[in-house]
């Protein structure tokens, strides 16, 4: 047997999910350590000779003496071969592919009578079904294998610093902004980088002398080039590209590339067809140049199709990989991949764990139907259901609902592009171009969208969205956490599309509210308030009514058939592109109700006269007492006030409609109580 790749989710698997969930709404941090390791790395490891790029492994300083692994490489290899005699076919691609690897220079084979001063160190290796014709196994080198518990495997020796990658969704978004794309990605990228000749003894490993008979004797190969497996490989190949890019910075499409790739895929859009002919030849002889080959081109160009072809490197599938999401170029749309949810006679918490962090969505697109299963999954974390025991009934039947409605979700095909160049050539005018960001909390979940809008065109360009804090917010305090989602994704999409106008909306008013007052605000507020004035000018936020409001979808939820051809989650509002028509909101004029619970917070560094007058200065702009002439009616009309905004923040099973209690009334007369005493 093969390994497969068909498990459930690892450790790996969730920290991957989490990281794609948290795209452009993480804090900006610092990070010009990463940076300055890389520069270092690319100036004192990196050659380049004779066209091609010279690396060196970076190892740790202090690492441990390596083992040579020989013994353990012997074993792990003969049984490989044992399980690969039951396969016949798969045994013959896994000997072509190491052969093609000796016969183009990547490999060689190993004189072990020779003696040299290296570091000596076996690796073992195995084979992985990959879902191709042309390549059905790929080659896995286990650069983690230790010889026993007290010695180090090879990626134990080695640094594991994180190669420096563009920004995943900032790409998808670029290759949907233009007219015309272009995709292509770079053949065996890791072994066109050259090893140097000192580290490559410990890149050997064992293999038949004759893959034709299983019974011949073993032959020891060591790599050439960097090979797919260690740690810090990744880390090499970025490196690398990036100091080739730098070197020909004065070629026009290394910027793009600087900002347009992703490993070793390239995927970029332009608003020309002359300009993506261009790119397609350039690029091609920029990257020779480090003797790298681009493969698979696709492009919605005829042009850059016929050309491609002639040069046989075409992309012939129907529908491109493009960053794990599939581009039909002929038809213009892009799709996600298949992966259907199975129903299941039996469903546990880490069931449902692990279908919600396979699906993959870095845009955004489908989280009203995706929020859902999210939320059902805090609903198990706080009731604290066990792992692996079976739920209760109605929430099987619950989950199977969601499973259904993400798997039709996830089915769905949206265009490529943003905008419609065929309906209107005029949505090329770049300085025409703004993004709104509207933002939405409820009592489960808050989330932000960003819309694109040119001349008379909308589009959904990228959505974000957090389950509510188990400890319980009120409802202000997380329509003031939706907002800053929705600061920090305004910026990042503004980041990355280059485009300087962006309007910010809010259905909350008392969010609206917060955000304009020169007032002392409590700590919590205060902070998330601070951080949406140094992202976003605060001239830029405006009231939008909350059935107008796209990012309400992504709150509460909705089945896939709400969410097929919803224009409202697609286009955004209909005044969006209409300046004329947009919602008004006077901040003078609007009296906000602000609950005690929203407005009181840990003590400030004030003294208590003036925590008094800021706790209570709202009843007075809420309720004017000269109007009643009795107390009684003045306590019962503040009393119905402050339960309204209580239950404001309540689900409606929850809310208080009964008389007013005793107790109500009590707390009524101590607040005019203090206010008489300060005023």
């Amino acid at each position: 047997m093969l390994n497969v790749i068909t498990t459930p989710p690892t450790t790996l698997d969730l920290e991957r999910f989490w990281k794609l969930e948290s795209i452009g709404i993480t804090p900006e941090g610092d990070d010009t350590s990463g940076s300055r390791n890389l520069k270092t790395y690319m100036e004192s490891n990196i050659s380049y000779d004779e066209g091609r790029y010279i690396a060196k492994l970076p190892w740790k300083d202090d690492h441990l003496p390596l083992p040579t692994n020989f013994d353990i490489s012997v074993r792990r290899t003969e049984n490989l071969i044992k399980r690969l005699q039951k396969e016949p076919f798969m045994l013959q691609k896994y000997g072509e592919i190491i052969r093609e690897q000796r016969d183009r220079g990547f490999i060689e084979e190993v004189d072990t009578n020779v003696k040299n001063d290296h570091p000596i160190h076996c690796i073992p290796h195995h084979g992985v079904k990959k879902d191709s014709v042309t390549t059905p196994v790929r080659i896995v080198y286990d650069c983690s294998c230790r010889q026993s518990a007290d010695k180090p495997s090879l990626n134990d020796c080695l640094q594991s610093t994180p190669p420096e990658l563009n920004d995943l969704a900032g790409i998808l978004m670029r290759f949907r902004l233009n007219r015309y794309a272009i995709t292509s990605d770079i053949e065996k990228a890791f072994l066109h980088v050259s090893l140097d000749e000192k580290d490559r003894d410990v890149t050997r490993f064992l293999w038949l002398s004759d893959p034709s008979d299983p019974d011949s004797p073993l032959t020891t190969y060591r790599f050439k080039a960097v090979l797919f497996g260690a740690t810090c490989s990744p880390f090499i190949l970025c490196a690398t590209i990036i100091k080739h890019l730098e070197n020909n910075s004065g070629n026009w499409v290394s910027n793009h590339l600087l900002r347009d790739i992703y490993v070793d895929n390239i995927i970029s859009s332009f608003s020309q067809e002359r300009d993506v002919v261009d790119f397609f030849r350039d690029t091609r002889a920029l990257m020779s140049a480090a003797n790298f080959n681009l493969r698979s081109w696709n492009s919605n160009s005829s042009i850059v199709r016929e050309m491609a072809k002639v040069d046989h490197v075409l992309d012939n599938d129907g529908a491109s990989k493009v960053l794990r999401m599939r581009w039909d170029a002929v038809k213009g749309t892009i799709s996600f991949p298949e992966r259907l949810i199975p129903v299941a006679d039996i469903v546990t918490k880490r069931t449902i764990l692990q279908h919600t962090s396979m699906m993959y969505d870095p845009l955004g697109l489908l989280i009203p139907v995706t929020i859902r299963a999210k939320i059902i999954l805090q609903e198990l974390w706080e009731k604290k259901y066990a792992w692996d025991s079976p739920l209760p009934h109605e929430l099987q039947q619950k989950w199977q609902e969601i499973a259904r409605d993400m798997n039709s979700a996830s089915s769905s095909s949206f265009n490529r592009c943003l905008f419609n160049f065929e309906a209107d050539d005029n949505v090329n005018a770049a300085d025409e171009t703004i993004l709104h960001v509207l933002s939405d909390a409820s009592m489960t979940s808050y989330g932000a969208t960003v819309y694109i809008c040119r001349v008379n065109q909308s589009a959904l360009v990228m959505a974000k969205s957090r389950v509510a804090p188990l400890k319980k917010l009120t409802l202000p305090r997380l329509e003031l956490m939706a907002a800053v989602i929705g600061a920090r994704l305004g910026r990042h999409v503004q980041q990355q599309l280059n485009i300087s106008k962006m309007e910010l909306w809010s259905d909350s008013q008392i969010t609206l509210h917060w955000l304009q007052s020169m007032k002392s605000l409590p700590r919590f507020v205060r902070n998330r308030v601070e951080e949406i004035h140094q992202l976003t000018d605060i001239r830029k936020w405006r009231y939008c009514p909350t059935k107008e409001n796209p990012a309400d979808l992504l709150t509460r939820g909705i089945s896939a058939v709400q969410f097929s051809d919803n224009t409202l989650w697609f286009k955004g509002p209909q005044w969006i592109d209409e300046t004329d028509k947009w919602p008004t909101w006077d901040y003078q004029s609007t009296t906000v109700c602000i609950t005690g619970t929203d407005h009181c917070d840990e003590p400030e560094p004030q003294s208590s006269s003036e925590s008094s007058r800021n706790t209570i200065a709202g009843i007075h702009t809420i309720i004017d007492v000269t109007r009643y002439s009795s107390l009684g009616k003045l306590l019962r009309v503040t009393a119905y006030v402050l339960r309204f905004a209580q239950n404001c923040r309540l689900e409606v099973s929850a809310r208080r409609l009964e008389h007013l209690t005793a107790s109500e009334l009590k707390e009524t007369e101590e607040l005019w109580l203090r206010s008489c005493q300060v005023f």
